[in-house]
C-alpha cells in the first residue's frame, strides 16, 4: 500500500492519501476527495491527481527501507481547490509504502508521520494482532528521516492518549537509535491533535480515522499526521 501526507501549519493546508481514501482541507475542516494517488517507488516523483487537486510529490532526501518497505520526506508542490476557493502549495510531506497486514488478523494499524523544515521527518506504523490485549503484541518500526540520510529505529515506542470518540488526541514517540560511544540515545517526539478527525473508507477492508498533529521535537515544531486504520 502506498501512502502520502502533507501539509504546512502557517499555510493552514493538509492532505493525505491512505490506500484508497484521500483527503484534503485546512486544520478547521477537512473532507474526503475524490483523487488518485500515482506512486512510482523511492527515486521518482509521485503524483497525486483529482478533481480537487493536482499534485506533485517529489523525494526529499533518503529514505528509510527495509524489507517491508519504505518511508521517505517528500516535497509537495502545487493546487487544491477548497471551499474558499483555490491554493497554491509548496510543503513538506512524508511518503510511505508497505503491505497491508490481513484485515481478518489485524486488531489495529497506526501509522505517525511528522516532518519538520527543512529536511527532518519521523516515520512509525503499529499494526496490532486481532485480540491482542495491549501494545505489548504490536509489530513496530520506524525510521528516522534526514536530509544526510535515513536510520532505522531498534526499539520504537508509541504512546497515545485517546479522545472520548476514539480518536487519536495526543501522542509521543521514543525512538531508541542504536548505540553511540557506548551509550544509547532516543530521538524523542511529541504531538497533539489539530482540529476534527477525518473518517474514510480506505479500500482493502479497512476504515481510517486521520488527523493533523502538530509535532515537538529537538526544539522545532513541525506537521504531521496520526492515522488509525481498522478493520471494517
Amino acid at each position: 500500500m502506498n501512502s502520502v501526507a502533507f501539509g504546512d501549519l502557517e499555510q493552514g493546508i493538509w492532505g493525505l492519501a491512505w490506500g484508497a481514501a484521500v483527503a484534503i482541507g485546512t486544520p478547521d475542516r477537512t473532507a474526503t476527495a475524490d483523487a488518485i494517488l500515482h506512486a512510482d517507488g523511492a527515486s521518482g516523483d509521485w503524483a497525486l491527481s483529482g478533481s480537487a487537486l493536482e499534485l506533485t510529490l517529489a523525494p526529499h532526501g533518503d529514505a528509510f527501507q527495509d524489507e517491508r518497505g519504505f518511508a521517505q520526506l517528500c516535497r509537495v508542490r502545487g493546487r487544491v481547490t477548497l471551499p474558499d476557493g483555490e491554493r497554491s502549495i509548496d510543503c513538506l510531506g512524508a511518503r510511505t509504502a508497505e503491505p497491508l497486514p490481513d484485515p481478518a488478523q489485524l486488531g489495529s494499524l497506526r501509522q505517525v508521520l511528522a516532518w519538520f523544515e527543512p529536511d527532518l521527518g519521523l516515520a512509525l506504523s503499529a499494526a496490532r494482532p486481532r485480540r491482542a490485549r495491549g501494545q505489548e503484541s504490536d509489530q513496530v518500526r520506524a525510521g528516522v528521516l534526514e536530509g544526510g540520510g535515513a536510520t532505522s529505529v531498534i526499539d520504537p515506542r508509541l504512546s497515545t492518549t485517546y479522545a472520548a470518540d476514539g480518536t487519536p488526541l495526543r501522542a509521543g514517540l521514543e525512538l531508541w537509535l542504536g548505540e553511540e560511544e557506548g551509550e544509547q540515545y532516543p530521538r524523542r517526539a511529541a504531538g497533539e491533535a489539530i482540529g476534527p478527525a477525518v473518517s474514510a473508507d480506505a479500500g482493502e477492508g479497512l476504515t481510517i480515522d486521520a488527523r493533523l498533529f502538530r509535532w515537538h521535537s529537538r526544539g522545532l515544531d513541525g506537521a504531521g499526521v496520526y492515522v488509525l486504520a481498522r478493520p471494517r
